[in-house]
């Protein structure tokens, strides 16, 4: 995922690489997330690396810099969040009201 997005960075505005990310990493997440996203951490916790460097790659913020107040700033949502929201969609949409 962030492989792409560093290829593209010089050649692209930042508000090109946010829609990119929404085009191709944040589809990616959201479909079937509520099946793997309730799984253990230890396997998502790759994603949200990967994620992280994505927003870093975005910002132009070192390796080791911290990325929450940058995932504000861009409009993401933390793999978490998708998650719950995901979950929260799928209950709304399955309650007999």
């Amino acid at each position: 995922m962030p492989f792409k997005t560093m290829k593209m960075k010089p050649h692209v505005t930042s508000q090109s690489l946010m829609s990119i990310y929404y085009a191709l990493e944040y589809s990616y997440l959201t479909y079937g997330c509520v099946l793997w996203g309730n799984n253990y951490e230890a396997p998502l916790s790759q994603l949200v690396r990967l994620l992280n460097k994505v927003a870093r790659i975005i910002n132009n913020m070192p390796l080791r810099g911290h990325v929450s107040p940058h995932y504000v700033n861009l409009g993401f949502i933390k793999l978490p969040d998708i998650v719950t929201l995901c979950t929260g969609q799928l209950f709304y949409d399955q309650s007999p009201n």
